[in-house]
Order: structure tokens, then sequence, then C-alpha cells
């Protein structure tokens, strides 16, 4: 081959070479982009249940001030609120309630006559620290060996031992307080973007989805 035909086999080589790369680099750039907008559009949802979700809290809790709480001042909060009592009762009619063994609740004050019912009817309460923010988070009531006014978050610490997940009995009733619900069950919390059953055992029986804050969506 004369040296002017080598000079052209190079350069088709080079030619050749050069559009691998080009279609490489193009292939790249066009997975990063729709990873981008992949993540542009996860990004955008997020927004918008977060913006729901303050929408419903705010129309929930202005609703609280003006006719279930007093005294007001319900945002930012789980309040209690007219009717809690009458809550508890209709809880504790249900053959849920009945059967019921173990009985897990967060320690709000909106859920304090639960508590009270649970321990009232003989059933081990497992209720959370508030704040949780310990590897035990969880205090362990025993019926027979406290009062009714353990129930109160401000006794059981003087009162109940500390339990972690591990050292928890499996769960029948697990109580959440919420802020918002719809009629499936999906909670909206106060905003904390913490959830007291997370990290409990399965509740017993039952193989429903302990709602996060994210699906249901995240507090």
């Amino acid at each position: 081959m004369s040296p002017d035909g080598e000079t052209v086999l190079l350069h088709l080589e080079s030619v050749g070479a050069l559009n691998k790369a080009i279609d490489v680099l193009a292939a790249k750039a066009m997975f990063d982009l729709r990873r981008e907008v992949q993540r542009s559009a996860r990004y955008n949802r997020g927004m918008q249940i977060d913006e729901a979700k303050r929408a419903a809290r705010e129309r929930v809790w202005s609703a609280l001030d003006a006719e279930a709480v007093d005294p007001r001042g319900a945002a930012g909060r789980i309040p209690s609120f007219a009717g809690a009592a009458a809550a508890a009762e209709r809880l504790a009619a249900l053959d849920l309630w009945r059967d019921a063994r173990v009985v897990k609740s967060n320690p709000d004050r909106a859920q304090l006559a639960v508590r009270e019912t649970a321990l009232r009817d003989g059933k081990i309460l497992y209720m959370a620290v508030p704040a949780m923010g310990n590897p035990a988070p969880f205090y362990a009531l025993d019926p027979e060996r406290v009062g009714l006014e353990a129930a109160q978050s401000k006794y059981a610490a003087g009162v109940a031992p500390t339990v972690g997940p591990g050292q928890m009995k499996p769960i029948d009733v697990v109580v959440c307080g919420t802020v918002a619900v719809d009629r499936r069950g999906v909670r909206v919390g106060k905003g904390g973007r913490l959830l007291g059953h997370r990290g409990c055992p399965p509740v017993r029986g039952r193989s429903d989805r302990l709602a996060d804050d994210d699906h249901h969506h995240r507090a």
C-alpha cells in the first residue's frame, strides 16, 4: 500500500474511533439528562405532597381551635380535643380491643383516655418516650405494677422501665396520634418527621403496613 493509502486508512480509523467516542458521550449525556429529569420530577412531587400536608394541617388546626380545643393553640401539636374520652370508649367497645393483650400508644394528651383504659382493662401498655431520644424509647407499663396515673408520661418516667424493640412483646393494637387522617387510614402528623411505632415489633396477626410519614405521608 502506498504512503497516501496508509494515511487515508489511518484517517478513517481515527474518524471511526472519534465517532464511537461521541456516541458514548452522547449516550451518557442522555442517561444523565433522564436521571436529572426523574430526580426533578420526584422533587416536585415531594414539594406538592408537602404543600398538601401543610394545607391539611392548617385546616384541621383551625377547625380544632374554632370548635374543639380549649384553650386554643392546636397549631404545631397533636392536641387533645372535645370528645377524646368518648373516642376512647368507642375504641374499647371493639372486639379488636377486647381481644388485645398488648397495646402501644403515643404519649399525647389526646390519647390519655385510651392509655388509661388499656391499663384499667389489664393490658400491657407500651408508651413512647417523648422525643424518643434513646435506644430504649418506650415505657413498659404493666397494670399489675403501676396505677392509672402512669398513663401520663410525667408519672411513667418514675414508675416504669424503658425498653427497646427487642424487649417488647408482640403488639395487638397500635394507637397512633394524628393531625389529619382520611378514610383509608392515611395519616398526617404534626410535622416532626417522627413516628412512634417505627422500630416496634410487628402487630400480632397483622400484615398491614405501618405508615411512615413519607407514604402517609411523612408527618
